[in-house]
């Protein structure tokens, strides 16, 4: 197949390579066409941002020698020179490394099979080392490690309807005699079936990662022009010489999946979510942030954001485009006086509240200690402190953040009332937040704790629950979770793995009251487990945690209720008591007191009356168990409860389209948010979260 080559968009000075006119072989197909440029731009072209100039043809040659020496004679160097076949090979100016694209089987790589429809992430190659004027090895090493997304260069092989194609890397030897002649007819029949090559200087500025499989190496990571490749009806290689773009203004850590760390890196809390990030910016300041995005703009590829990563449908990690991960910027500034905290985004809740707690303050948080204060507060942020003090969001007073060109701001009620209002509930949809002011308050340790009971007694139980909720002050926080009891210390050896009802309440109070408030929940005959006594508020934030790890395959629904009638109380008992796995979980929490104080259209998180909210998890351990079952169980529990449902909390949405993102929000405050939207980012950066589009697109 021939093929012709097109710049997918304008960039840096090195895609006027790509402007150039079509080039297609016009050779049987078993020849090889080899573009190069015809000749390399001045230093100060490259940095005025000159055009390079046109690709010509070297053509036909079946062997890829012709194209290295070609290479030699008119390849890029660190000042953008030109230069001799002799001074080319001196240590001091590595080879151009390669990557071919095929479009036939996948490729194996690492022992693991990689297919995607339109790309693959990584790919390795190795490279011969350059000799010495004197023709001897230099001290250069291979392998060379290339990494390539499919969003930064891509292939699209037109067949039958189908974009399939994955990437395949070759050796390329500056040896010479009979082993020479091996290495040629070996690289021959490996590209035999090659659709394209593209190849990026090696000197160009790029991240070295830090590979176990190449110690004594010296690796490096480079990043590729965006490309697009049409295969037509003959076949042809083509080599072209493209600077690799460097993350300017980035001093974080930019992984690739040639990285020790990238699979650990990538990784969030929904187990289920496994997709590969082309390039992973792990940001370390507002600065990294605003490069990262105009980065990912620059080259078209689609952005993620991690705070905690405990997006339920995954929407922290992206497929090829670039993942912005701000779990390294940890900066908590709690000034006690003023009641007040400055938080960075990759801050956890645990972390935050053993800060605050240390000045014996607080702020409504979630109920999981591991969950990112930046997602959840974006959502609204329901949790223990919620009905005395409102949602997190409710305690927002400030932010900075950066917009989707790249700039930083700053926002209060005062400058910018309309972003903060779409900001307490909208999401993550209108910037990155690199900075969140909280309000604080006093508080102190809390009579707390949970009880246990057999799973027959779940009916009774969820009335005495409904019944304490009904009168309860807003100092006391209630929730009812239906589960298998855990493998823990406390729970009795006889009821492991059983299901159970329990019951976790909170009181904000004097100790002596909630015992009085609590007693009905604890007296439903003997309880298997009965943890209640005086809790400090950061262990409390950390009660439900073992039944919430990491990693585990999750499939979750939830809804907000109105009313808990008798047929509701059985439906959840009912379900909550034949699940699908012994890790699936019926939570009810108990809303009310401070959370209805405010109008529903003070702030884009809008269902303030409701009485209740349900999170029906599904949640098993091996990712090869067929999930229909799980996924099967969670709907018929979900369902069970509609007649009394009416809208849904974003932080606890799946990927369940944009009919149920328009639920989580008052009539009347999705047209509001559309226009805050289209203001803040019209052209939808910021689009892989629970996506408010903007208003007109």
């Amino acid at each position: 197949m021939a093929a012709t080559l097109h710049s997918s968009r304008p960039g840096p000075p090195w895609s006027a390579v790509g402007r150039s006119e079509s080039m297609v072989a016009r050779r049987s197909p078993s020849a090889t066409t080899w573009l190069i440029p015809r000749r390399t731009p001045s230093s100060r072209a490259v940095k005025s941002g000159t055009s390079l100039p046109r690709i010509r043809t070297i053509a036909p040659h079946t062997r890829p020698s012709c194209a290295r020496k070609a290479m030699r004679t008119s390849c890029l160097t660190p000042d953008g020179l030109s230069t001799s076949r002799k001074r080319w090979l001196r240590s001091r100016s590595p080879p151009v490394a390669c990557v071919r694209v095929r479009a036939t089987t996948p490729l194996r790589t690492s022992s693991r099979m990689v297919r995607t429809s339109g790309s693959v992430s990584c790919c390795s190659i190795s490279v011969n080392r350059p000799s010495n004027r004197n023709g001897s090895p230099s001290s250069w090493k291979p392998p060379l490690m290339l990494c390539v997304s499919g969003s930064m260069v891509s292939a699209h092989h037109r067949s039958a309807g189908t974009t399939r194609v994955t990437w395949a890397a070759t050796a390329r030897s500056s040896a010479s005699g009979e082993s020479a002649r091996r290495d040629r007819s070996a690289t021959a029949s490996r590209t035999s079936r090659t659709v394209a090559l593209l190849t990026a200087p090696v000197w160009a500025r790029m991240p070295r990662p830090n590979h176990p499989s190449l110690e004594g190496c010296r690796p490096r990571t480079a990043l590729l022009q965006s490309w697009r490749v049409t295969a037509t009806d003959r076949r042809t290689d083509m080599i072209i010489g493209v600077p690799a773009p460097a993350l300017d203004g980035f001093e974080g850590e930019l992984l690739t999946p040639c990285h020790a760390d990238y699979d650990t890196v990538r990784r969030i809390w929904n187990g289920s979510i496994d997709r590969r990030p082309a390039f992973i910016a792990r940001c370390r300041s507002t600065a990294d942030v605003a490069a990262a995005v105009v980065f990912a703009r620059r080259h078209d590829l689609p952005i993620a954001v991690r705070g905690g990563g405990h997006s339920i449908p995954g929407y922290s990690v992206v497929e090829g485009g670039l993942m912005i991960d701000l779990s390294l910027m940890k900066g908590i500034a709690v000034r006690a006086a003023a009641r007040l905290a400055d938080v960075d985004p990759g801050v956890l809740w645990r972390e935050f509240d053993t800060a605050a707690q240390a000045e014996g303050l607080a702020t409504p948080g979630g109920e999981i200690s591991d969950t990112g204060v930046a997602g959840l507060t974006l959502g609204g942020g329901i949790g223990w402190l919620s009905r005395l003090h409102g949602l997190a969001a409710d305690n927002l007073l400030g932010v900075e953040l950066v917009t989707a060109d790249g700039d930083v701001v700053t926002a209060d009620d005062d400058t910018d009332p309309e972003l903060m209002w779409g900001l307490r509930g909208g999401g993550g949809n209108f910037g990155i937040v690199t900075r969140f002011t909280f309000r604080l308050h006093p508080v102190a340790p809390a009579w707390a704790g949970m009880v246990m009971y057999p799973g027959e007694l779940a009916r009774d139980a969820l009335h005495a629950f409904h019944q304490a909720g009904e009168r309860a002050p807003r100092e006391l926080s209630l929730v009812a979770a239906l589960v298998s009891a855990p493998a823990a210390p406390f729970v009795p050896a006889e009821a492991v793995g059983r299901p159970v009802v329990g019951i976790a309440a909170a009181y904000f109070g004097p100790h002596g009251t909630g015992q009085e408030l609590t007693a009905s929940l604890r007296g439903l005959g003997r309880p298997l487990v009965d943890t209640f006594g005086v809790t400090g508020y950061a262990g409390l934030q950390r009660m439900l945690d073992d039944a919430n790890v990491p990693g585990r395959q999750q499939y979750v629904r939830s809804d907000f209720l109105h009313g808990l009638p008798d047929e509701a109380v059985a439906a959840l008992a009912h379900h909550g008591t034949h699940p699908s796995s012994p890790l699936n979980q019926v939570l009810l929490r108990r809303l009310g007191g401070a959370i209805a104080d405010r109008d529903p259209g003070a702030t884009a998180f809008g269902h303030r009356s409701a009485d209740y909210m349900t999170m029906i998890a599904a949640t098993w351990e091996d990712p090869a168990e067929d999930p229909e079952r799980h996924r099967h169980w969670v709907s018929e529990t979900w369902n069970s409860t509609r007649p009394w449902a009416h809208g849904t909390y974003v932080n606890h949405l799946g990927d369940e389209g944009g009919g149920r993102i328009r639920e989580a929000y008052l009539p009347g405050s999705w047209s509001r948010l559309t226009r805050l939207k289209a203001r803040m980012d019209p052209d939808n950066v910021f689009a892989l979260n629970q996506n408010i589009p903007p208003a007109g697109a």
